[in-house]
């Protein structure tokens, strides 16, 4: 029997700026009022009042604060202003907004508040592009212990190339820079949107080879750490060993179109 855990980059959790930016963008897709102060940019009010949470979602309206007044003083660096409280990655509230949407996403398709798939024209690329979302598994065999389950969300993204089927790499840096920084600059009509999503996911069975390699270096890059870790803490390391789980599972799909 195996035990979970899970592993989650720094980059793919991001800094204090994008975990303002999520907690701002997942307030407003579940109806939740967030107001910054004028007085003290640093400070964000969140609406908690029983009229203002009344029409949220179970899981998210229990992790609010019951307070006697009707705002929540919330900040998102540190150190943090006096009379807000810190909202980092780790906080409950932020990682319920982060839970609710993803399982909702994962569980309700098209009447999801957010999308797995998205198509944008950017100036951010030069060529069509592809970001993939992916949760990858490991088994982690350790000295006389049960092996343990882990899994990480990773960021890969391509270049689609010529002739038609072909693509290029990007470094790992590259591709999670265009998912949180690409902005889209002109509107794309539904139809091209749909053809683009569409040939994207057709895509997803051939792009096994390549996410193989990567998955697996990855795993021994993962293993060396931990091999390092216990080193330095005098534990047996001779049978540690991490294997990964093929294939990844597929949380979400960015593509970035070009501007004309």
């Amino acid at each position: 029997m195996a035990f979970r855990t899970t592993l989650l980059p720094a980059g793919v959790l991001g800094d204090p700026d994008a975990v303002r930016t999520f907690v701002l963008d997942a307030a407003q897709r579940v109806s939740l009022t967030i107001t910054q102060e004028r007085r003290d940019p640093k400070v964000f009010r969140v609406a908690v009042s029983p009229e203002a949470i009344a029409a949220l979602p179970d899981a998210i309206r229990f992790v609010l604060p019951a307070l006697r007044g009707s705002f929540w003083r919330v900040s998102f660096v540190s150190p943090t202003p006096e009379g807000a409280e810190y909202l980092g990655r780790n906080h409950r509230f932020v990682a319920t907004l982060a839970r609710y949407l993803m399982e909702e996403a994962l569980t309700r398709h098209g009447q999801a508040k957010a999308s797995r798939c998205g198509v944008i024209r950017t100036r951010a690329v030069d060529k069509l592009t592809t970001v993939l979302l992916l949760r990858i598994r490991y088994l982690l065999h350790q000295p006389e212990r049960v092996p343990l389950l882990s899994e990480e969300v990773q960021v890969a993204g391509f270049v689609n190339g010529s002739p038609a089927g072909s693509r290029k790499w990007l470094k790992d840096d590259q591709a999670l820079r265009l998912l949180a920084e690409a902005r889209p600059d002109a509107n794309v009509p539904l139809a091209e949107k749909s053809e683009l999503v569409t040939a994207a996911l057709n895509m997803w069975p051939k792009l096994e080879a390549g996410l193989q390699e990567r998955v697996t270096a990855r795993a021994a890059e993962l293993e060396g750490r931990h091999k390092r870790i216990r080193q330095a803490v005098a534990m047996r390391v001779r049978e540690l060993r991490l294997e990964p789980q093929f294939p990844p599972d597929l949380l979400g799909i960015l593509v970035l179109q070009p501007m004309v």
